[in-house]
């Protein structure tokens, strides 16, 4: 009986420690990278992917939803600089 507490106790312990990873998760991390290139205007906020997901992104917020852009593109990295200055007036 003390060996099946003993073990949930771990199971329990190592579950929870899955959950605290600071590692993103797949649905986290961008599969494709849109076509379409949002107005400044329509931006509420923005972040940049790490390299623990298979391919970097920025991603903007726009109407409540994430969308993946390429961050070599040359208009992404115009509209981080831009969304960016308006953050900073």
């Amino acid at each position: 009986m003390k060996q099946v507490l003993v073990a949930l106790i771990c199971l329990s312990i190592f579950t929870l420690s899955l959950e605290a990873d600071p590692v993103p998760r797949a649905k986290e991390c961008c599969r494709k990278y849109s076509k379409r290139i949002p107005a400044l205007t329509k931006i509420q906020h923005y972040k940049k992917m790490s390299q623990r997901c298979n391919m970097d992104a920025v991603l903007f917020k726009v109407n409540g939803k994430w969308i993946c852009l390429n961050p070599k593109d040359k208009k992404v990295k115009e509209l981080v600089k831009k969304f960016s200055q308006c953050l900073s007036e």
